[in-house]
């Protein structure tokens, strides 16, 4: 299962993420690589990690069950969070 997470920031990343969900910190590679090339550009941040991701999907092995399906979260100021099921994010 792969992780889109909007990067709001370091501490939803490490604390809210990592710490309370649980995820492994390879599950964010492409949130944190968004916020390092991008910084918190609001919630179109998230096409930004996607871009990441297509990237990381690319590269790993077709029909694994690592990229089948995925959560995709965005965050903005008007609604808390919204979430997304996205089957694969190759076509």
């Amino acid at each position: 299962m792969f992780w889109s997470i909007h990067p709001g920031g370091p501490a939803i990343l490490n604390r809210m993420m990592e710490k309370r969900f649980g995820l492994l910190p390879d599950k964010l590679n492409a949130s944190r690589i968004a916020l390092m090339d991008y910084g918190n550009a609001s919630n179109n941040t998230i096409v930004y990690v996607l871009e990441y991701m297509i990237e990381e999907s690319r590269m790993m092995q077709a029909g694994s069950e690592n990229c089948d399906w995925g959560l995709i979260l965005v965050s903005d100021l008007e609604l808390p969070w919204r979430e997304f099921l996205q089957e694969t994010l190759l076509s």
